[in-house]
């Protein structure tokens, strides 16, 4: 048997499985509680939609631009490259 540490409450233990990370159900149950909860923020965080910027969103803000000095897209285009 070799003595362990528990990863959840620090507690030494014996265990006969060299691969123990627990010293107990209730600190396993505690520690998939964790990974679980983790896992879900990951996943929700790689469902939020990304601020990227497309093509038509910038020739929409070089429109709006462009009519804000009275030009056209073409003239404000022509003018700012």
């Amino acid at each position: 048997m070799a003595e362990r540490i528990c990863v959840v409450c620090g507690k030494t233990f014996e265990s006969k499985y060299s691969g123990a990370k627990y010293c107990g159900s209730e600190c396993r149950t505690g520690a998939r509680k964790v990974q679980c909860f983790e896992a879900r923020l990951r996943y929700e965080a790689s469902r939020l939609p990304s601020a990227k910027v497309t093509y038509s969103d910038k020739i929409s803000e070089a429109v709006s631009e462009a009519r804000k000095n009275g030009m056209s897209y073409g003239q404000w285009m022509a003018q700012n490259r």
